[in-house]
């Protein structure tokens, strides 16, 4: 199996049941085809760079998954007939995937970007308790320069 990324537009005038709608639609595709979804990303609502179709909003979404190439064709003759789609674009990023070590791989990687948020977190905790220092500092030097003059 390969794994892909897919990026789509919906039409801005949907709502987000319909968008949701359509990002279970598209999950129960590759699911029927024995593929695997690794993230899905509704990317909200946001302005186009340029019209498409006279539509100046969309809903962006991003869906990286392993499937095989008739999955990808299935999806993306689906993606040509509904109208709610005003572009879409798959890349294939990597060939024969094994499921269970791209897994662990996502899994390790959010384990090392939560680790290195808790480290931001606790410096800017530090700096904020430095900085207070500092101000509790200049405050009692002030106040012992009032209380001399």
């Amino acid at each position: 199996m390969n794994e892909y990324e897919i990026v789509y537009i919906l039409d801005g005038a949907l709502t987000e049941a319909d968008v949701q709608h359509s990002i279970e639609k598209t999950s129960e595709l590759i699911g029927r085809h024995s593929g695997y979804i690794f993230r899905s990303q509704n990317m909200g609502k946001k302005t186009l760079a340029y019209p498409i179709n006279k539509k100046s909003k969309g809903y962006y979404v991003a869906i990286d998954y392993c499937a095989d190439n008739t999955t990808v064709s299935e999806m993306e003759h689906g993606f040509r007939l509904d109208e709610r789609i005003l572009r879409y674009l798959t890349v294939r990023l990597n060939q024969d995937v094994s499921i269970e070590a791209r897994k662990q791989q996502l899994i390790d990687e959010a384990a090392a970007l939560e680790k290195a948020l808790a480290e931001q977190a606790a410096n800017a905790a530090a700096a904020a308790q430095g900085v207070t220092r500092e101000y509790q500092k200049s405050n009692s030097v002030i106040e012992k320069e009032v209380d001399h003059a």
